[in-house]
């Protein structure tokens, strides 16, 4: 599977800066799926509300807890890193296109809760799914994204 690069919205950088986000590292941190119905609007989504309309629905899929959120250093500042995003195995999961990261608890999830960023899961194609196999999206070498100066 070619994933794409993990994408911020623009919303994330302000609230990282003004403590909207808390800190990541303890959480919570949830995965969710999205279709290729979606389109990611950078500007414009800013919480689940703006993307739930194209969350994925059937099988064994349900919004995912990260685990072990972590903010780690990197040369010239620091980057957000966790567990890979593991669904089980084995597990029968509906085609999805996208995996977003959001701020918020995966059992109760809220509309208002923020966006962090996304990543599409297949470039090159409509999306990803399983049947009774394993689905796990790996947290990207050196985390889902960085800060650091120029």
């Amino acid at each position: 599977m070619s994933t794409g690069p993990f994408t911020l919205f623009d919303t994330t950088l302000a609230g990282l800066l003004s403590g909207a986000f808390g800190n990541l590292a303890v959480g919570p941190v949830s995965a969710v799926l999205l279709t290729d119905a979606y389109s990611p609007d950078l500007v414009a989504d800013a919480s689940l509300a703006d993307v739930s309309i194209f969350e994925v629905s059937g099988g064994d899929y349900a919004p995912l807890s990260i685990s072990s959120p972590a903010i780690v250093p990197v040369a010239g500042g620091a980057a957000f890193s966790s567990g890979d995003a593991d669904w089980g195995d084995p597990v029968t999961m509906p085609e999805a296109k996208y995996l977003v990261l959001v701020k918020g608890n995966a059992g109760s999830l809220d509309p208002g809760d923020p966006l962090i960023g996304f990543v599409d899961l297949d470039e090159s194609g409509d999306g990803v799914a399983s049947v009774n196999g394993r689905f796990r999206i790996s947290t990207p070498v050196g985390g889902w994204f960085d800060l650091t100066r120029e």
